[in-house]
């Protein structure tokens, strides 16, 4: 405990620090979420769907999506994330004592989470997510 004190002492005493490592490691996250999603898309599954035996297809043709397609269903899947929604705005918020943006942001997170469940970025980028065959082909 007395390492990770003293590690984490610099950036405890260097507020606008503590607020640029915050905004940094949002962001290599962020960009890892969505270049894994995208790489998924356009492979048709991650690690997950691989497992449950389904992929992401193009709603019409069956294919597999585009780059850009995939690209952009893995930015609305990995999108504003209500854990890095929460840290964000604790580090960025400050001790302010109006919270109400803070709590809005994190609520307009959660309930795009409720989208996805419910396909929402599907819609969007017109696919659909089928079980896989054997073959690798759709059913």
């Amino acid at each position: 405990m007395a390492v990770l004190a003293t590690t984490m002492a610099p950036w405890a005493q260097d507020e606008g620090a503590a607020r640029r490592m915050a905004l940094a490691l949002a962001a290599a996250g962020g960009a890892v979420a969505v270049g894994y999603e995208a790489a998924a898309g356009r492979a048709g599954a991650g690690l997950g769907k691989l497992a449950c035996g389904i992929r992401v297809v193009d709603r019409a043709s069956g294919h597999r999506l585009s780059l850009g397609r995939a690209l952009a269903r893995g930015m609305l899947v990995a999108g504003p994330h209500p854990v890095i929604v929460a840290g964000l705005g604790l580090v960025l918020w400050g001790s302010r004592t109006d919270t109400t943006p803070f709590v809005a942001a994190v609520s307009a997170s959660l309930a795009w989470r409720g989208l996805l469940a419910v396909g929402a970025h599907d819609r969007i980028v017109d696919s659909r997510v089928v079980r896989r065959t054997a073959s690798g082909r759709r059913p």
